[in-house]
């Protein structure tokens, strides 16, 4: 037996404007016709009205990777999805007060500064080495001397001195 939206609001013991809310919500499906077949719109409202967010739809929209609302989405599973986001959000301030997190402007701007800090002292090689290369004569000693300063930049940027 099918009902009209009125007939289902009175079986419910709700507002009309309460029903054709759930309807447009997505948390009871109407016929096309725009009836509603009672048994089903109780189970369905019973499900949407009262499942854990965090339980098994909130797992299920994670497993599924179901990762924004859309249209027609049932009522259960956008709340569902609205919990997801809230543990992550609050999981993600728990880690920036931990301070396990870290801002990426931040970030970025230290690390412009090493490296622009190594670039300026692989560039400085020239100008402090070109008198002592010079007077050198044997080329196995101008290696020698160019491959030591050049691991000295290096290892200095590494041990966090440039």
């Amino acid at each position: 037996m099918v009902m009209n939206i009125a007939e289902y609001a009175a079986h419910r013991g709700c507002a009309l404007e309460t029903i054709r809310n759930a309807i447009l919500a997505g948390r009871i499906l109407a016929r096309p016709d725009g009836t509603i077949d009672p048994d089903s719109a109780d189970r369905q409202w019973q499900e949407n009205a009262k499942a854990p967010a965090s339980g098994a739809r909130g797992q299920a929209l994670r497993e599924t990777g179901a990762t924004e609302a859309y249209a027609g989405m049932m009522y259960a599973d956008a709340r569902a999805l609205r919990e997801v986001y809230e543990a992550q959000r609050k999981r993600l301030e728990l880690q920036v007060r931990a301070g396990e997190l870290v801002s990426r402007e931040g970030a970025e701007k230290a690390a412009f500064t090493r490296f622009r800090m190594l670039r300026d002292a692989c560039m400085n090689l020239p100008s402090r080495l070109s008198a002592r290369l010079a007077a050198e004569k044997d080329e196995s000693s101008v290696y020698t001397i160019l491959e030591s300063e050049v691991r000295r930049v290096f290892e200095d940027f590494a041990d966090g001195r440039i």
